[in-house]
C-alpha cells in the first residue's frame, strides 16, 4: 500500500512537472510573440521616424539652393511657393519641387496667394521701374502699377491675368485691397471712392457693398473709417472682414485715425466696426477668424494679439511671453498656431509657437547658428500638418546668401 501510493505521488508530481513545464512553455512563446511583436512595432515606428527625418533633410536640402530669396507665401496644403529670380512650388513632406516657372514679373512684391490642388492664384501688383524713387501717380496715371490678379494651373503656367483697374474701372491701393472667393469672385476696396464691391471676373460686373457719401464711410454714428490693413472672405464666403482706420464721427481737422477691424455681408445690410485697443496693423485671415497683430512703428510693442471671430464679432487677447513678440508675429498654415522671434543678445533667436486657441505657449526652441548683426529676424511658417517651421533669415550684408531653415516643432 505504502509503495502504491508513492508510485501514484511520484507520477502525480510527474504530471504536474509536465504540467508546468508545458505552460512554461506556453508562457515563454506567449512572451516570445510579444516581445516579437514590441520589436517590430518599434522598429516600425523607428523606420517611420527614420523617413520623416529623411524627408526633413530632403526639404532641407531643396530649400538651402536658395541663395537670394524675394518672396515665400504659403500655397495651399503643405505646399510652399519660394521665390527668386523664378517661382518655384515646393512640397513640404517630401522636399520635392513641383513645378518651376519664369513668368515671376508680378509677384516680387507683396502678394497674397490662393492654392488648391489644381491652381495657384496670385494677387500681385506692377513693378514700378524705378525701384529706389517713391514716385507719386495720379489715380487715373497709365503709368501707375496696377493690383493684378494672376492665374497659374498647378504646373505653373500663367493661364489668365486681370488688371482690376482696367476690368472694374477700380483701383485698389495694394495687393491686399483684392480678395479672391471659392467660386473666383473677387472683392476690390477702391481706394478713390472708398468703397468696397463685388466683382465677376467672369461676367465683368461689379456690385456695390459699401460706397461712402463723398468718400466718408460711417457705421453706426460712431465711427468715420476707411477699409485698411487687408480684406478677406470670410464665414463660408458669406461676409467680407477688413482691417480699418477709425476717427470718431463727426471727426475733427487734424485728428489722428486709429486702428480698427470690422465685417460686413454681402449685401451691405449688417456693418460691424471696432477700434482696437492698441497699434495693431497686420491682419492674417482665416475661414472662422482673423489674427490681429502689431507692426510698431513709433510705438512700442505690448506682447499682446487678438483674435477676432467672425461669428458674433467676438474678441479676444493673446499674451505673448515678451511684449517684443507682438511686433514680430506669424500664423501658421491653418492659424492655429502662432509663431514669434525674439533676438537673443546678437546669438541668434527664441522662436516660440503658441495654441492660437487657448494661448498658451507651447513649445520654444533657441535658434543660435545665426547671429542678428547678420541677419534679419526670422520670417516663420509653420505647417501644422506635419509639425514643422520652415525659417526665412534674410542677409543684412550685400554679398551673404539668404537662410532657410527647417525646424521639427
Amino acid at each position: 500500500m505504502k509503495r502504491k501510493f508513492i508510485i501514484m505521488l511520484t507520477a502525480a508530481l510527474f504530471l504536474t512537472g509536465c504540467s508546468s513545464n508545458n505552460e512554461q512553455k506556453a508562457v515563454t512563446s506567449e512572451t516570445s510573440e510579444h516581445t516579437e511583436e514590441r520589436d517590430i512595432t518599434f522598429e516600425k515606428a523607428e523606420k517611420e521616424e527614420k523617413n520623416h527625418q529623411i524627408d526633413l533633410s530632403n526639404l532641407q536640402d531643396t530649400l538651402s539652393q536658395f541663395e537670394t530669396v524675394v518672396n515665400i507665401e504659403y500655397a495651399g496644403k503643405d505646399r510652399l511657393l519660394v521665390i527668386t529670380d523664378q517661382m518655384y512650388l515646393i512640397d513640404i513632406t517630401s522636399g520635392k519641387i513641383l513645378a518651376q516657372s519664369s513668368d515671376c514679373n508680378y509677384v516680387r512684391g507683396k502678394i497674397k496667394v490662393y492654392g488648391n490642388d489644381e491652381n495657384i492664384i496670385i494677387v500681385g501688383k506692377e513693378e514700378s521701374e524705378s525701384e529706389d524713387t517713391f514716385v507719386f501717380y495720379d489715380e487715373n496715371d497709365e503709368e501707375q502699377p496696377r493690383v493684378l490678379v494672376l492665374y497659374y494651373d498647378k504646373q505653373l503656367n500663367l493661364s489668365k491675368k486681370i488688371n482690376v483697374f482696367e476690368m472694374f474701372a477700380l483701383n485698389p491701393f495694394a495687393t491686399t485691397c483684392v480678395a479672391v472667393r471659392t467660386d473666383g469672385k473677387l472683392a476690390v476696396y477702391d481706394d478713390n471712392s472708398n468703397g468696397l464691391y463685388l466683382c465677376n471676373p467672369d461676367t465683368k460686373e461689379k456690385e456695390e457693398i459699401l460706397c461712402g457719401k463723398d468718400k466718408e464711410l460711417v457705421y453706426d454714428n460712431k465711427f468715420q473709417f476707411q477699409i485698411a490693413n487687408g480684406i478677406a472672405f470670410g464665414e463660408n464666403d458669406g461676409k467680407i472682414i477688413f482691417g480699418a482706420a477709425c476717427l470718431d464721427y463727426p471727426s475733427e481737422y487734424g485728428e489722428e485715425s486709429i486702428t480698427g477691424y470690422g465685417s460686413v455681408t454681402l449685401d451691405g445690410k449688417e456693418l460691424y466696426v471696432e477700434k482696437a485697443v492698441d497699434e495693431y496693423n497686420i491682419m492674417d485671415f482665416f475661414p472662422e477668424f482673423a489674427i490681429i497683430s502689431q507692426d510698431c512703428g513709433f510705438t512700442s510693442p505690448t506682447g499682446k494679439v487678438m483674435k477676432y471671430s467672425f461669428s458674433g464679432n467676438n474678441t479676444e487677447v493673446i499674451q505673448l511671453k515678451s511684449q517684443k513678440e507682438s511686433n514680430n508675429l506669424y500664423s501658421s498654415s491653418e492659424g492655429n498656431i502662432l509663431a514669434s522671434s525674439e533676438e537673443n543678445e546678437n546669438m541668434g533667436w527664441n522662436i516660440r509657437f503658441y495654441n492660437t486657441n487657448s494661448g498658451e505657449l507651447i513649445e520654444e526652441q533657441a535658434y543660435n547658428a545665426l547671429s542678428s548683426e547678420s541677419y534679419r529676424s526670422p520670417k516663420i511658417y509653420v505647417f501644422e500638418n506635419q509639425n514643422i517651421a520652415v525659417l526665412y533669415f534674410g542677409s543684412l550684408e550685400e554679398n551673404e546668401k539668404d537662410v532657410l531653415y527647417v525646424m521639427k516643432l
